[in-house]
């Protein structure tokens, strides 16, 4: 499982951030919220490790966000989704 995150103030990419594995992805959210800053929108992309888009989310809840990438994670384990493997 690869993770792409982007989050935007505005049309403004603050932080980005891809190639990411499961662990990572939540800790690399959790210290951008630790940095405070405004944000109007998360952007998050899975992918299977050949690249098949497997599931993304949008949207401006840091807890949502993580919450889906346990959700896919989560599904994968189980799975749900062909050619996803979650360490």
């Amino acid at each position: 499982m690869i993770v792409d995150i982007q989050i935007y103030n505005g049309e403004k990419e603050i932080f980005g951030r891809k190639d990411m594995d499961y662990d990572t992805s939540l800790g690399w959210l959790f210290e951008k919220q630790e940095k405070g800053k405004e944000i109007d929108e998360i952007s998050i992309q899975v992918y299977t490790v050949e690249e098949m888009p497997v599931d993304s989310f949008i949207g401006a809840n840091w807890d949502e966000a993580r919450q889906f990438i346990k959700d896919v994670a989560n599904n994968a384990r189980e799975g749900k989704y062909r050619g996803v493997k979650v360490n």
